[in-house]
């Protein structure tokens, strides 16, 4: 699982908080494609808004996919 966050805030210059860190799982991914790797898993990447409230976005992926944590 490779995860990270995509958003801005109102008083920013347009830059994209962690976009950088989104197109590196991308790359990775596609280097993986192009040389063939068969991985014994699936990889997903995930990329979600909301981590600078109560990480909603991850929380909401963690809970329908793998467990409610709440339980």
């Amino acid at each position: 699982m490779l995860g990270g966050h995509l958003d801005s805030w109102h008083g920013g210059t347009g830059a994209t908080d962690n976009g950088a860190g989104s197109v590196v799982m991308m790359e990775a991914i596609r280097i993986l494609k192009t040389i063939g790797i068969k991985p014994k898993r699936t990889i997903r990447i995930a990329l979600w808004s909301g981590e600078g409230r109560r990480l909603t976005g991850i929380t909401w992926l963690c809970e329908k996919t793998f467990a409610d944590r709440r339980i």
